[in-house]
């Protein structure tokens, strides 16, 4: 039974008849510590149990976090040497949920220049999870503000780490932003009570929805990530009066994390070696220099200001450069010449302000849109073209019965051919009737703009 790949195989494994589950429950610690160790890797047990742990803060209080944080984060801690089968479990079933993400994070991040190139090592598959595990310990901590503000956070948690490994925090964050933002965006774009409250899409690195959906952790995350239909997105992400927000969750507290230890004031000269004095020492004493080079490589601009989290590297981010060993850098040449950054042309630039134009038009014209849908007691899903899946509200059924000639079907009807032809006139569109539950000819020239 030591050779079964996770702890919850192993479970039904013993479940299954007698015979087994006698085996398991005469040895049932050393066998589930076995089957966890391989489970998850050594490299990475630690933060494991940390997690588990600061997952049963509930709720956490300003005296737990400082407790934990003593426990836990001041220094790295062995993982236990042997496992209940109910904290097994408990890892085990969490785990199963990180890998996920850190396979898609490994699998997108390498497919991107400069690396396109092969699967990641085991050391680099554990910085990946060691960094999703920080993740997840941040949000156990810090998702409710009342017990910790952003600035305490600094104290708590970020000055426990390297520049690098705060980096690491900054790949997982912005990657898990783009796993989440087309489920919410599909709601924000489609529903009707959304549109009338104006719910923007969360594409922006800082969106206050998006905040909030990353502060319930890597669980509900992956539920909304892998959900693949409009109707499971919407009983997961809608909220009747639209979308909570949270404002200082991990985007705000990344970027005043270059205040921890003076990291964020300017300092003119600031060498190498400057770097190598006043950095933190990482918690994770990595015998590979991959992750530590590549972050000196890049900050090694003569200033001490904003060395976490640069608003001008979302790109490094995006192929999650403090994540790779020594040896892939070295195999492609990176350190060969000095770091630069992007270079954006005037064309780019430009398409990218018509680009921002063209969807905010297209949301202020839906939002419209779905508001006069809404003060005539429509709900539900709607897009340009097909009103047939909205619904219509109580009150209102009520008042059609008393009212036939002021159905919603006709004022629906009515209201979208002319708030539709007077959008598509003003972008030099011939209009064509649509009636309500139809499509119209015209729908693709209001999908939203790529």
């Amino acid at each position: 039974m030591s050779a079964i790949a996770d702890v919850q195989s192993l479970k039904s494994a013993a479940l299954s008849c007698p015979s087994l589950y006698h085996a398991f429950s005469g040895a049932e610690t050393m066998i589930t510590t076995r089957v966890l160790s391989s489970q998850v890797s050594n490299g990475v047990l630690p933060e494991a149990a940390a997690a588990l742990e600061s997952s049963q803060l509930d709720p956490p209080t300003a005296q737990g976090i400082q407790n934990f944080v003593k426990k836990h984060l001041c220094r790295r801690r062995l993982p236990p040497r042997s496992w209940t089968l109910c904290d097994a479990l408990s890892v085990g079933k969490f785990h199963l949920c990180l890998s996920s993400f850190a396979t898609k994070f490994a699998n997108t991040s390498l497919t991107n220049e400069p690396l396109r190139s092969a699967t990641p090592t085991q050391s680099e598959r554990d910085r990946i999870e060691r960094a999703l595990y920080r993740f997840e310990i941040f949000c156990n901590l810090f998702r409710n503000s009342n017990v910790a503000n952003v600035e305490d956070q600094q104290d708590l948690f970020f000055t426990k780490f390297s520049p690098w490994e705060m980096e690491q925090l900054g790949c997982i964050h912005d990657f898990l932003i783009r796993q989440v933002s087309p489920a919410f965006n599909d709601i924000a774009e489609h529903d009707i009570v959304w549109g009338k409250f104006n719910v923007r899409f969360g594409d922006r690195i800082d969106s206050p929805y998006i905040q909030h959906l990353l502060s319930f952790g890597l669980q509900k995350l992956h539920q909304i990530s892998t959900a693949e239909t409009y109707e499971a997105r919407h009983t997961l992400l809608y909220s009747r009066y639209g979308p909570e927000v949270t404002i200082n969750f991990l985007y705000e507290a990344l970027r005043l994390a270059n205040k921890a230890d003076g990291l964020g004031d300017p300092f003119p000269g600031f060498t190498l070696e400057n770097q190598r004095t006043l950095a933190k020492a990482p918690f994770f004493r990595d015998p590979d220099t991959g992750p530590a080079d590549v972050w000196r490589w890049t900050h090694n601009d003569g200033t001490r200001y904003r060395l976490i989290y640069r608003k001008h590297q979302p790109r490094l981010r995006e192929w999650g450069y403090v994540m790779w060993d020594r040896s892939r850098f070295d195999d492609i040449g990176i350190f060969n010449s000095p770091w630069k950054p992007r270079e954006i042309s005037a064309d780019a630039s430009w398409e990218q302000y018509r680009k921002v134009k063209r969807q905010t038009e297209y949301m202020r014209s839906s939002w419209a849109a779905r508001s006069g849908i809404f003060a005539l007691g429509g709900r539900g899903w709607w897009s340009w073209g097909d009103s047939s899946k909205i619904a219509v509200a109580a009150y209102t059924d009520a008042r059609a019965a008393r009212h036939p000639e002021a159905s919603i079907g006709a004022a629906l009807a009515a209201y979208l051919h002319v708030r539709a032809a007077a959008i598509l006139y003003r972008h030099g569109v011939p209009p064509k009737p649509a009636a309500t539950g139809t499509t119209d000819d015209n729908a693709a020239d209001r999908q939203r703009p790529t």
